[in-house]
C-alpha cells in the first residue's frame, strides 16, 4: 500500500491552539508541532514532550518549524491519530441546547398555529 502524500499544514483552532503538522523529507515520518498563542502577553507557548512522555511548555517569541517538534511520529502511526482525532467530536454546551429546544418548540406551536387556521 502507498501512503498519500502528506502536505504540511498549520492550523490555528479554538483558544489561540497552533497544530502544525511537518512531512520529514527522505523518510515515513511526520513532526507534529503543538503551541498555544499566550493571551496575556506577545509569544506563543510551545510545547514538547521530556523523556518520560510528560508535555511541557516554553515561552518562545514565533513559531518556529525548525525547533523541536512535540512529537515525531512513523506516517501510518500519524494516519491513525489523525482518524481518530477526526472522530473526537466537542458536546454541545447544555445551556445551547436547551435554548435550541425552547426556540424549536415555540416554532413548531407557531407552525401548529397556522395550520389550524388554514384548516
Amino acid at each position: 500500500m502507498i501512503a498519500h502524500p502528506i502536505q504540511d499544514v498549520t492550523v490555528e483552532v479554538k483558544d489561540g491552539w497552533l497544530i502544525s503538522v511537518h512531512h520529514k523529507p527522505w523518510t515515513d515520518g511526520v513532526d507534529v508541532y503543538i503551541a498555544q498563542i499566550m493571551k496575556n502577553k506577545p509569544g506563543i507557548m510551545a510545547y514538547y514532550f521530556d523523556k518520560d512522555g510528560h508535555m511541557n511548555g516554553e515561552e518562545v517569541k514565533e513559531f518556529d518549524p525548525d525547533r523541536k517538534p512535540t512529537m515525531t511520529m512513523p506516517r501510518w502511526v500519524w494516519d491513525g491519530f489523525a482518524q481518530a482525532i477526526s472522530g473526537v467530536k466537542e458536546t454541545p454546551d447544555k445551556q445551547a441546547v436547551d435554548s435550541e429546544l425552547k426556540a424549536t418548540k415555540y416554532h413548531l406551536e407557531d407552525v401548529r398555529k397556522l395550520v389550524k387556521g388554514l384548516l
